[in-house]
């Protein structure tokens, strides 16, 4: 049975790889078909050749199905691929499945985040489906998801409904910081000083990357991303071409998945503070020490911030 909900998939300059996704996406047989591809770097070793091979791979449309594209002739890089990619995306349809060329679904997959967009497609309370449940063996449910706060970019599904609050520059974030976000949000006083220096290396640039933005714009929303009770998405872009995952032996490098059967829903909407405690330490594994530190270095900082806004308004007034 082909499936209704239109599926967006990313790619680059890696065929082997986005060959196997395709081949998960021609089993589960989308009407709708959206692609997006990065040109190639300039410079850079058979990069055109292999941009060429990878848009050949996702040619092999042979069902029934409406193509979309939006390929780009020069290099954009991990974010503004990502985001101008996403912009267009729910520019053209409402709610859409991603995945990127190196998160290769499990069948299952799509099903779920099918179902459980039709289920919550009017709910503001939720703001993503993962496909992707980090190895969490302390975690248990009895249904088929359970909902997080956590947002994880390696197979994912949404709404435009959510979209359109993203931006890439995370414009509101010195405010939001100031306004107690963190605190609300986290469970620990190192969790939250985890998060604050990641966010705020995003926002000052440091990465090249787009899910940081997303984490940030869930939790502005004040919505929960729901997770499966087995992973459904492994990542299988370790190594040396990755934008962020290098190291083959990474704890979450290739993990397995499983069939989660017919969907078996929650009775009720809330957080699994649980799993999302486990999730914070195996998946970040934060360094305490270096987190204590930036905790100092960020107090001082928003003094800083504060004190000149302060000066400021006293000569204007």
């Amino acid at each position: 049975m082909a499936l209704e909900t239109p599926v967006a998939l990313f790619v680059f300059n890696r065929p082997d790889l986005a060959s196997r996704v395709f081949d998960q996406i021609r089993a589960a047989r989308p009407r709708q078909l959206l692609i997006v591809a990065d040109g190639p770097r300039c410079g850079a070793h058979n990069d055109s050749d292999l941009v060429r091979a990878t848009r050949q791979v996702v040619e092999r449309i042979d069902w029934n199905c409406q193509v979309l594209r939006n390929y780009s002739s020069i290099n954009l890089g991990c974010q503004r691929r990502m985001s101008s990619g996403l912009n267009w995306v729910f520019e053209n349809v409402e709610e859409a499945i991603i995945l990127e060329d190196d998160c290769l679904p499990s069948i299952d997959f799509f099903e779920y985040c099918h179902q459980l967009l039709v289920r919550y497609r009017k709910d503001q309370r939720v703001v993503a489906i993962s496909g992707t449940k980090v190895h969490c063996p302390q975690t248990t449910s009895d249904y088929s998801y359970f909902f997080s706060k956590y947002f994880h970019c390696w197979g994912w599904a949404s709404w435009r409904r959510v979209w359109q609050h993203y931006d890439v520059q995370m414009c509101a974030w010195p405010q939001a910081y100031r306004g107690g976000l963190l605190k609300r949000i986290s469970d620990s006083r190192d969790e939250e000083c985890y998060w604050g220096r990641i966010l705020d290396k995003q926002f000052r640039g440091h990465f090249d990357a787009w899910a940081y933005q997303m984490v940030f714009n869930c939790w502005q929303l004040g919505g929960w991303t729901a997770i499966p009770s087995t992973n459904l998405v492994t990542n299988i872009g370790f190594d040396h071409r990755g934008t962020h995952t290098h190291d083959g032996n990474h704890h979450l490098a290739a993990a397995g998945t499983d069939e989660l059967g017919a969907l078996r829903h929650p009775p009720r909407m809330e957080r699994h503070v649980a799993a999302d405690r486990e999730m914070f330490r195996h998946a970040f594994a934060p360094d305490l020490v270096g987190l204590r530190r930036w905790r100092l270095r960020a107090r001082h900082y928003w003094r800083r911030a504060l004190l000149k806004s302060w000066q400021s308004a006293l000569t204007t007034s």
